[in-house]
């Protein structure tokens, strides 16, 4: 590679014919073009070593910039087959990109400014609903976001150092802070702009110490309520305020004001100090909307173990998958797959192939780089991961809660919440199996130290890997027509999901998020069966389970582990905290009622032994019942006199163990026999208290209700077959003229795609399905109504409706049925907001 600096204008016609290994040479032009286009110094050097290793032609009469672009807008992969390419680009192809690139920006960017918006290639553009053109500066200080009505600018600016100000356990509160500006920004833009004289308002976000070092006799500080504040002009068109929000005094106040006066006081502190043609008439306009709901709110959510926030868990780029599936269409070469749609029939055998050969590639991948840097690093994001299942989940029960928000804003954000959730949901076990994979790999050299691109590779490997697993689990457990393969003349796969997947996909996360699972407890019951299942844990496990949950919620807690990091005892690496065992046996007694031989026996327990966790080399990631030795289920790893582990990983255990007994499932069976009898006993109550439950919501007098009756036994002269089975629940409306029939089973919660099947086979799909003799019951009944109506003595003509009604979302996904099936907390839903009939 060289640099030419002769012929560097863009109307010069410039012939390019590279193959690979051909050197390049880089004239100034194309170097200034790809510096300006490029998002930061990274993808620059990226795309350098990409350049060489590149197999593909290229025939090119512009700018290598042209290249360069191409290469960024295809996320750093421009050819995902198996086959060359020829690349080709015509005349003036820099040329049309600039001009693209200024039409977007003509009349929204800051021209007028200098400063740090001299350099327009400096910032990112990103999209955002509620602003008319949005920035992130490429180097990381801050971003900007852009008002715009007829050629008049409000411009607001949050640099990073507002941080200063914040406790390390507010940053959370810094984004729903940024909704309600910019909010309020969006909503009065108009009223705002039409009363200034010049054209620019410019609001910075500063720290309080920034603010300090600015001020002087000319420009003094100026406090308001929520702000303290600097105003001056630019020139005679530019207003400028710095601002430094008052943080404790927002938080505060936030948590108690219903009203959208709370955010219009907030920006009336932030512009009140500006020059308006008629400030009066300007407060006028904002505050007509005072006794609105809320546009947003900053909500004050408690995460009880050791987190660091500003650790962000975020998917790979599209990058990582595109390289991914650039491997994949190599191994589809390799095996020697042709081109074109493959029907279920054949599917299940390609999809174990592909996930076969490019779990291959991960584990050569992985073998490269050093075991412990990169467990700390994968065990970083886990931690990252598991902080955002659990901050959306809060947010999500909060938003439920809060009737103070803006119906169309508050739907907004439980969907995006909701979307946020569910993204970190799917990563968490893919993480898992990276870690277990690098834990697994016995390695001869291990030199490199992994980047974050290397790492989101991995991570896009992983995704692959299970969502292949799933896919396989669907289909061998009778999955039909939910997705579709097919292997494109390149040779690169698609797999995508057909219409019937994403219609039940999309019902099915809305009901589990607005009716949730049943959930009518028993307290005292529940109490005397948590001592049972103690008493059944501690003989399957020699461990007592009381001081098991203990230790998890002592070494994930926030505060302990921030004193034994005062006290020297532990080193923090992001999330991941190492010590010495001694250590946290010391302070394990210290601080407990249990001796240091519990201490020892839990920590065994909790301790993973890398050489089970894989079956001849293989780990099986589609077992989860019999698998005990996994990341999940022992977070603990020993590295000679020290261990190492996540305060996340931790915490998540406590809550799969508490939470899961509560719901009558383990994280894992294999060893836990005793444990599983009582949780089965548990169970079974629970089976007949939502009966019971259910037929109280018929409590009415107009309803006749039977619990568990067969119909022999109900109709006495009907002589019915014995072989029917019982009735859970007869429900007789002598107002509308209904029968209600209703099968009411409580089940296990799926945690895995092998779940949901096992589900739909034991429940709906087999003959000996617990649906298919409801099925057998529902047709007998509607078939003898008439004759069953007149031997109750039931004067008028009665209708049936049959339901399978069950403690959590679930439906026959390919079997029609007739009947309907409903959740519980649907039924009580229905019947608390309309008449019977509706259910």
């Amino acid at each position: 590679m060289g640099v030419d600096s002769e012929g560097i204008s863009p109307n010069i016609n410039k012939s390019i014919f590279l193959s690979r290994n051909e050197k390049i040479i880089f004239n100034a032009s194309s170097i200034v073009g790809i510096i300006n286009s490029a998002v930061d110094i990274k993808s620059i050097i990226d795309f350098l070593i990409n350049y060489r290793k590149a197999d593909d032609k290229m025939i090119s009469f512009a700018n290598i910039d042209a290249h360069f672009r191409t290469w960024q807008l295809s996320n750093q992969v421009i050819n995902e087959g198996a086959s060359d390419l020829t690349i080709f680009y015509s005349t003036y192809e820099s040329v049309h990109s600039n001009m693209d690139f200024f039409d977007r920006l003509q009349n929204l960017y800051p021209f007028e400014l200098e400063g740090n918006f001299k350099n327009i290639h400096s910032w990112e553009i990103v999209e955002k609903e509620d602003t008319d053109l949005s920035l992130n500066s490429k180097v990381n200080s801050g971003s900007v976001d852009l008002f715009v009505v007829a050629n008049k600018k409000i411009i607001y600016q949050e640099f990073d150092f507002i941080l200063n100000d914040l406790d390390i356990s507010d940053y959370e509160k810094i984004s729903s802070f940024n909704e309600i500006i910019l909010n309020a920004l969006n909503k009065n833009k108009k009223n705002i702009l039409s009363n200034i004289s010049g054209s620019i308002l410019e609001i910075n976000l500063v720290s309080q110490d920034i603010l300090q070092k600015n001020s002087n006799h000319r420009y003094p500080i100026m406090n308001a309520n929520y702000c303290s504040k600097i105003t001056f002009y630019r020139d005679s068109s530019i207003q400028t305020t710095l601002v430094a929000p008052i943080w404790d005094k927002i938080f505060e106040d936030n948590l108690v004001e219903m009203t959208l006066e709370f955010e219009n006081k907030i920006l009336l502190d932030m512009v009140n100090d500006f020059e308006f043609l008629n400030k009066d008439q300007l407060v006028q306009n904002i505050k007509l909307t005072d006794s609105y709901s809320r546009s947003s709110k900053v909500f004050e959510i408690e995460i009880k173990y050791f987190i660091q926030p500003t650790i962000k868990f975020s998917p790979p780029k599209s990058s990582s998958f595109k390289k991914v599936r650039k491997s994949i269409s190599k191994v589809i070469q390799k095996i020697g797959l042709k081109s074109g749609e493959y029907s279920e029939d054949n599917i299940l055998g390609v999809i174990k192939r592909f996930r076969n050969e490019i779990r291959n590639d991960l584990v050569a991948m992985i073998g490269s780089y050093n075991k412990e840097i990169l467990n700390i690093e994968l065990q970083n994001i886990l931690s990252a991961d598991i902080f955002e299942i659990d901050i959306h989940h809060k947010r999500i029960e909060a938003l439920k809660n809060d009737g103070g928000i803006q119906p169309e804003k508050l739907a907004k954000f439980q969907k995006d919440t909701i979307d946020l959730r569910e993204e970190a949901r799917t990563y968490k076990p893919i993480l898992e199996y990276i870690i277990e994979e690098n834990l697994n790999l016995k390695r001869q050299k291990e030199s490199l130290i992994p980047t974050k691109d290397i790492i989101d590779e991995m991570i896009a490997y992983g995704k692959y890997i299970l969502d292949f697993q799933m896919l396989s689990d669907a289909y061998s457990y009778g999955a039909s027509n939910w997705f579709k393969l097919e292997i494109e003349d390149n040779l690169v796969v698609n797999i995508s999901e057909t219409e019937q997947y994403l219609k039940f996909a999309k019902a099915m996360k809305k009901l589990k998020y607005k009716y949730g699972d049943y959930a009518n407890r028993d307290n005292e019951f529940d109490s005397k069966m948590f001592k049972e299942v103690g008493q059944s844990f501690f003989k399957d496990t020699n461990v007592e389970y009381e001081s098991f949950i203990v230790f998890l919620v002592l070494f994930s807690n926030n505060g302990d582990i921030l004193e034994l990091e005062n006290k020297k005892m532990i080193e923090i690496k992001g999330n991941v905290i190492t010590g010495r065992i001694t250590d946290f046996a010391k302070y394990f007694v210290d601080n407990t009622d249990y001796s240091i031989e519990v201490f020892y026996k839990i920590l065994d327990f909790l301790v993973l032994d890398s050489e089970k966790i894989s079956f001849n080399n293989i780990i099986p990631i589609w077992e989860k019942k019999k698998r005990n030795y996994k990341i999940s289920a022992k977070p603990i790893i020993v590295d000679g006199e020290k261990i190492i582990f996540s305060a996340a990983g931790l915490s998540s255990l406590e809550k799969e163990w508490t939470d899961g007994i509560m719901n009558f499932i383990l994280p894992y069976d294999i060893g836990l026999q005793n444990t599983l009898v009582t949780i089965k006993k548990w169970k079974k109550y629970y089976e007949n208290k939502i009966v019971k439950d259910l037929a109280s919501l018929f409590g009415n007098k107009r309803y006749i209700t039977y619990i568990d009756k067969e119909l022999y036994k109900l109709d006495t002269r009907g002589h019915h077959p014995r072989d029917l089975g019982d009735y859970d629940l007869i429900v007789i409306d002598t107002k509308t003229k209904q029968i209600l029939i209703s099968e009411i089973k409580f089940m296990r919660l799926s945690q895995t795609m092998k779940d949901v099947m096992g589900d739909q086979k034991e429940y709906f799909l087999s003959k000996k399905s617990k649906g298919y003799r409801f099925k057998r019951r529902v047709e007998y009944f509607e078939n003898n109504l008439t004759t069953i109506c007149e031997n109750l003595n039931l004067s008028g003509s009665y209708t049936l409706k049959a339901y399978f009604v069950t403690n959590k979302i679930i439906k026959s996904n390919f079997k029609e049925l007739p009947f309907e099936i409903i959740s519980y907390n649907e039924v009580k839903d229905i019947l608390s907001n309309s008449s019977v009939q509706d259910y």
